[in-house]
This record gives structure tokens, C-alpha cells and sequence, in this order.
């Protein structure tokens, strides 16, 4: 999607910062997606956080996660 595809542009021109990461997860009951941003996103990806208005939330469970782009070593959320 646009979210993924604008967020690769980020962490590449980054030069792929550690724990930079985005994830994907289906919404409880299958009607919609989420998106999850690793903390090490910010400030580099806030612009594309905010165009997206997106909301601080707990970390959610690592289990159904999908890694969308960036790096999956670190996931500290």
C-alpha cells in the first residue's frame, strides 16, 4: 500500500536505522488492518505518521504480526 511503499522511502533514505519497522496486523473479526510503527520510527517517519493520523497504542502481541518493511531484529516496542 501507500503507507508501506511511503515508509520504504523513509527508512532507506534513513540508511535503514535499527529497529526501524513497520508491522501489519488484520483487525480483530477481519474487517479492517492495522498498522504498527516501531518506536524507532520517530522523528525520522512523524511527517507520514501524522498524514495518517496516526494514535499512540500499547504494543500489541508479537503473535499475528506481519513485517511490512525496515528492520525485524529489534522489535522493542
Amino acid at each position: 500500500g501507500l503507507i508501506v511503499g511511503a515508509f520504504q522511502a523513509i527508512y532507506i533514505a534513513s540508511n535503514g536505522p535499527k529497529g526501524m519497522a513497520i508491522y501489519g496486523a488484520d483487525e480483530d473479526g477481519g474487517e479492517g488492518y492495522h498498522v504498527y510503527f516501531t518506536p524507532a520510527c520517530l522523528p525520522r517517519a512523524r511527517a507520514l505518521l501524522l498524514a495518517y493520523s496516526a494514535v499512540p497504542e500499547t504494543a500489541p502481541p508479537r503473535r499475528g504480526l506481519t513485517l511490512l518493511g525496515g528492520e525485524s531484529e529489534d522489535l522493542t516496542f
